[in-house]
């Protein structure tokens, strides 16, 4: 097979067979801030980047090992308002963490914060947690899991998927006992974002659809879940609890038919 990461040829370039070299990654995000001190108190105090470079109108951030992974400027938005939405933009930005005590680490810091999260959702090869700066822009914080855990489907593409978690779970990895504090930290992180039921991931809008995990603690039943609305309380025979999700009302959560059997 040729080497489709090569100079490509000009038949190749024409056909559309170049790829980027797998090496390749995104550097850094930077972004249009109303207020640079306002944004560099979230990336550096609250998420804990290093200032590598700053002026009166622009700040480079890095964690470690770059000269910077996130950028900011007022150049042209100084004193401007947050988006709308409805209109084009960046939807979110991730920051991968080492491991999960790492990310609980940094969830924690959050919720110490004041910030709110948005959503929490294990998509089958990652486990995201989200929440906004304080220019609008979609921030997510998260851990890769093992490619050879990713969930594939029959035609050997990713299986993606969105389910709910609860952030008292990751948690309990600052208090490996359990116990009284990590309780205590999921309850207010719970106080602090009482509309988190809410939120709408567009990641689970509308056509997209792909069964939970087996292993979900949160849905021991398969189940296709289809875009978000109404909480749907279910709760699956001999299941551990009802299933998380929000479904719009005309796809209720429903149990994946037995192999050999049509839904009908």
């Amino acid at each position: 097979m040729a080497d489709r990461t090569a100079t490509p040829t000009a038949a190749e370039d024409a056909a559309g067979l170049y790829r980027l070299p797998p090496a390749s990654r995104i550097g850094h995000t930077h972004l249009r801030v109303a207020d640079l001190k306002r944004s560099l108190a979230f990336y550096r105090d609250v998420l804990g980047f290093t200032v590598t470079y700053e002026t009166e109108t622009i700040a480079m951030l890095a964690a470690g090992g770059c000269h910077h992974h996130v950028g900011m400027n007022t150049w042209d938005s100084l004193g401007g308002p947050r988006p709308p939405l409805g209109t084009t933009g960046l939807h979110h930005h991730a920051i991968v963490l080492p491991d999960r005590r790492s990310l609980a680490v940094a969830v924690k810091r959050v919720i110490d914060s004041g910030h709110q999260l948005t959503d929490a959702q294990d998509h089958g090869v990652s486990e995201a947690y989200y929440l906004d700066d304080p220019d609008g822009n979609g921030v997510e914080l998260y851990i890769d899991r093992p490619a050879g855990r990713w969930p594939v489907q029959p035609d050997g593409s990713l299986g993606l998927y969105s389910v709910q978690l609860e952030v008292a779970d990751l948690l309990v990895e600052l208090e490996p006992s359990g116990g009284a504090r990590a309780e205590e930290l999921a309850d207010r992180f719970r106080a602090a974002n009482a509309g988190f039921a809410g939120f709408v991931n567009s990641m689970t809008d509308g056509d997209w659809a792909a069964p939970c995990p087996k292993e979900s603690k949160r849905a021991p039943q398969r189940r296709f879940h289809r875009g978000v609305g109404e909480r749907c309380a279910r709760r699956p025979e001999g299941g551990r609890g009802a299933c998380r999700r929000r479904h719009s009302l005309a796809n209720r959560c429903r149990p994946r038919p037995a192999p050999g059997r049509r839904r009908r």
